[in-house]
């Protein structure tokens, strides 16, 4: 094993202790009197949906929930991420009224906010229900993940298998971005462990995404104007 891949474990388990005193803390005691501010507490310490009392909290209360998770989900601020799945479990047709550039700002902000990945997933290993809701977006999710591709962030996941599994795979931010764009687009986007050549796959996946953009208008031309001379 090199230098350089020793480097990169220790400060590994060094940000994967943090993040787990900080998610341990969190699950413990959650300081907040609202239900918004507890999602709130959680969604700061990158607590997955799962492992969230706050979310669980919402569950027991059921429908009496609704109107706090959709004023958490229109604050548009750390709350909104837990608030936004906990309505998708809730409450279905409430979730799917919601604008799809809400739901898509908030899932992408909470991807690119995240300090542990619990709640994504490792992208070779399955999806998780974040992952699925943000899928389930469609192509409009695109240009967002592909603004996370250039993200180089380690991208941990708390628990004994899989720590080991994203150290192991150096697991990157842009890493799992890419993986939900490549399910969007329905198209294999190959694991491999050497970075370097994920970023190739990457690269060619970012370009395919711009090729499916449309061009931009010319502010110079116009309906009865002939570009051409």
């Amino acid at each position: 094993m090199n230098v350089r891949r020793l480097t990169f474990l220790g400060v590994a388990a060094a940000v994967l202790l943090f993040a787990h005193c900080r998610q341990a803390e969190a699950v413990k005691e959650i300081d907040g009197d609202t239900l918004s501010e507890r999602l709130r507490y959680e969604s700061e310490r990158s607590v997955p949906p799962h492992l969230s009392i706050a979310v669980r909290e919402a569950e027991n209360a059921g429908s009496a929930a609704v109107p706090e998770l959709l004023q958490a989900v229109r604050s548009k601020d750390a709350a909104s991420f837990l608030a936004l799945v906990a309505l998708a479990r809730l409450d279905r047709n409430t979730y799917d009224a919601l604008p799809l550039a809400s739901k898509r700002e908030i899932l992408i902000a909470a991807l690119g906010r995240h300090s542990t990945f619990n709640a994504w997933g490792h992208p070779w290993l399955g999806s998780t229900e974040s992952s699925d809701l943000l899928i389930g977006l469609g192509p409009a999710a695109l240009p967002g993940l592909q603004s996370l591709f250039a993200d180089n962030r380690f991208a941990p996941l708390i628990g004994p298998a899989t720590l080991r599994s994203s150290i192991d795979a150096r697991l990157r931010v842009k890493d799992i971005a890419a993986h939900l764009a490549a399910r969007i687009m329905g198209v294999q986007l190959a694991f491999d462990d050497d970075p370097a050549l994920r970023d190739r796959a990457i690269d060619q996946l970012s370009r395919r995404i711009s090729a499916k953009r449309p061009a931009p208008a010319n502010p110079d031309s116009s309906p009865g104007r002939n570009s051409a001379l």
